[in-house]
């Protein structure tokens, strides 16, 4: 009787913290089952070729005040220029369509009926030309330069890429005469003029010819 006794008082004593000890043992499933932080993040990027489009390294160009202003200036001239005379020939006058374009204080606005609106403006601050497309989203544009590599290739840096290189300087008259210059975004390697040409020709059904850096220039593709 004495030990079933003791017995008795022990299960009494174990009882209360037996349900304790079930939380505990699952809280410890439950914190062995969540991922560590590394493979969470590994988890969010995407396939490694797009990894490698991505990883570019982004530069502001290097650019007087006045050349930034000049050579934007001419952009968006250009560009409203081109598409007011894409619109007049009738791209985009579809019943269910109807284009506009319009400009004002820095900012290009196209109205591309049903399929969204397009707003390109100025952005004195960072030397750029940010675009907002309703296909593919912001992006941001730097003027940038074609420079020749040691192998002799042509690539198109940014200008501040190119003054870290030791390349030729952007300054004066260089920046704004230089042959191949485009306004590119650095992350995928696209030029304005090409993206708009490229977006602008899905929606239309047609070629678009946007011109960008210098009027009459257009269908270079991305």
């Amino acid at each position: 009787m004495a030990s079933a006794s003791r017995a008795a008082t022990v299960l009494r004593r174990l009882r209360p913290s037996l349900p304790r000890a079930r939380i505990a043992a699952v809280a410890a499933r439950s914190l062995h089952a969540v991922p560590h932080p590394a493979l969470l993040y590994a988890r969010s990027l995407p396939p490694f070729s797009l990894q490698r489009r991505y990883q570019s390294t982004h530069h502001p160009a290097r650019l007087s005040e006045d050349e930034y202003h000049k050579l934007s200036d001419t952009a968006m001239d250009n560009m409203l220029e081109s598409l007011e005379e894409a619109i007049d020939a009738g791209v985009g006058s579809s019943a269910d369509e109807g284009w506009e374009v319009s400009y004002s204080s820095g900012v290009l606005t196209l109205s591309c009926g049903p399929h969204g609106t397009y707003v390109i403006n100025k952005q004195p601050p960072n030397q750029q030309i940010w675009l907002s497309s309703p296909y593919s989203g912001p992006k941001r544009y730097d003027y940038s330069l074609p420079t020749v590599s040691a192998s002799g290739t042509t690539t198109t840096t940014s200008a501040a890429a190119d003054a870290a290189s030791g390349a030729a300087s952007v300054d004066g008259a260089g920046a704004e005469g230089a042959e191949g210059a485009k306004w590119v975004y650095h992350r995928d390697g696209s030029t304005l003029q090409g993206l708009l040409e490229e977006e602008l020709a899905e929606f239309a059904g047609e070629r678009v010819e946007v011109w960008v850096e210098r009027r009459g220039e257009g269908g270079e593709g991305r």
